[in-house]
């Protein structure tokens, strides 16, 4: 997800028993400006500082469906109790904008605030961009391109195609083995396959078999057909 939609985010938009979350808002970063030129929030009517809502970026990005791993519905679980503790210390003085990542009183946060916080933890981590870096991580593990083009919200697949094309070397390959795998083979006739080669060619038969020829009035130098003689070619295609 992108940092204004994380933001943007609120325990209704989340199905913790299915482990689904659904992309509705976000929260916009405002130039600075004097606070009476602020947006109203559509929450509490107050101005925050920074802070506006908006549609996420893209059309395609929209009501779009974000599964979650088992690990983040635990790690959100946490959140929510620690949340619930929170709300309860600051009594009537908090402001629930209902959203799973909030200011202390429940005021929404701007995402110039978490930014430089954000950059340091994935540095520590050793990630330098967790939106890029899960994409990739999603195509090595074999995800359909179509696929991570929607769980990114991107606005056509082309354009996960285009900033992804690096990560895509040999999945042609994989693809054409995959496709081979899927078509039925014939087995082969054991009968005939485990027969002993014959080594007797027409040329060498018997030179009984010359002279009978002769004798019925066949042309010299003609041998009589040998019926159990085959081609090894012919006998793996009867």
């Amino acid at each position: 997800m992108r940092r204004g939609e994380a933001l943007g985010v609120r325990w209704s938009d989340i199905d913790l028993e299915t482990g689904v979350l659904t992309v509705r808002q976000q929260i916009t970063q405002i130039q600075k400006k004097r606070i009476g030129e602020q947006p109203e929030c559509p929450v509490c009517g107050d101005r925050h500082a920074g802070v506006g809502y908006g549609k996420p970026k893209t059309r395609s990005g929209e009501d779009r469906i974000v599964e979650l791993d088992s690990g983040a519905v635990g790690v959100l679980l946490v959140h929510r109790l620690a949340q619930d503790a929170e709300r309860a210390e600051w009594g009537d003085a908090y402001r629930d904008h209902r959203l799973v990542f909030s200011r202390p009183g429940g005021d929404p946060l701007g995402p110039g605030d978490i930014t430089e916080l954000f950059a340091e933890l994935a540095a520590a981590g050793g990630l330098r961009h967790i939106r890029h870096g899960h994409a990739s991580l999603l195509l090595a593990s074999g995800s359909d391109m179509a696929l991570v083009s929607k769980r990114l919200g991107h606005s056509s697949i082309t354009l996960t195609v285009d900033t992804y094309s690096h990560l895509l070397e040999g999945v042609g390959r994989k693809a054409a083995e995959a496709a081979t795998a899927l078509v039925p083979r014939k087995p082969r006739d054991q009968s005939v396959t485990n027969q002993a080669p014959v080594t007797q060619s027409v040329t060498e038969a018997p030179a009984e078999s010359a002279g009978q020829a002769r004798s019925l009035g066949g042309p010299r130098g003609t041998r009589t057909h040998n019926p159990r003689i085959k081609s090894p070619l012919l006998c793996q295609l009867s």
